[in-house]
């Protein structure tokens, strides 16, 4: 998928530039902020972070705002490899990185699941994540605005979300969904 490859490129050019490292978490901050509002997030929860990349702002961002432990997989060993090399080289504990597909992460330990935009199959890794999770486990999914959405793979029914929040004009993001597992 490009814009998972272009994404990649990107990370991978942040971890060395702290410029657009510095943008980067200014891009991400502000959806950051709504997300953790739109899920009640605290320093009680347990995050896990399901495409992550090579440079998980995301992660870093909820783990700073909330004090929660943060967990990210992603399925590119390079880019696990990356995101470990780079949390370390920041300085920043509390959140671990793994190699795993979502689709075969086991969720029963986190309150919060939090799915990037590039997972795919987006459906079946968000319906799976769901059946393993805990009572009232809360999952942020991110969508892309209307005019990106042929760059994505991500189909997600809306209608079965508890709550949405819709981002910035300037952000590719349109909207991060609140969905609750509720058995």
């Amino acid at each position: 998928m490009f814009i998972t490859k272009f994404t990649q490129n990107i990370e991978e050019y942040a971890q060395k530039n702290s410029l657009l490292y510095k943008l980067m978490i200014a891009y991400y901050k502000p959806l950051v902020k709504c997300e953790i509002r739109l899920a009640d997030i605290d320093c009680k929860d347990r995050i896990l972070c399901v495409g992550g990349g090579s440079c998980p702002i995301t992660a870093i961002l909820l783990h700073k705002y909330t004090g929660a432990n943060v967990t990210v997989i992603d399925h590119n060993p390079c880019c696990v490899k990356n995101a470990k090399k780079f949390l370390s080289s920041k300085g920043i504990d509390g959140i671990d990185v793994l190699c795993c597909e979502g689709t075969k992460t086991c969720c029963s330990n986190y309150s919060v699941v939090h799915l990037a935009m590039q997972v795919s199959p987006m459906e079946e890794t968000l319906r799976k994540l769901m059946k393993d999770a805990k009572d009232n486990a809360r999952f942020l999914v991110r969508t892309p605005k209307k005019i990106f959405t042929k760059l994505y793979r991500a189909k997600v029914e809306n209608e079965k979300a508890v709550k949405f929040t819709k981002h910035t004009l300037f952000a590719n993001v349109g909207q991060t969904m609140l969905f609750m597992n509720v058995k």
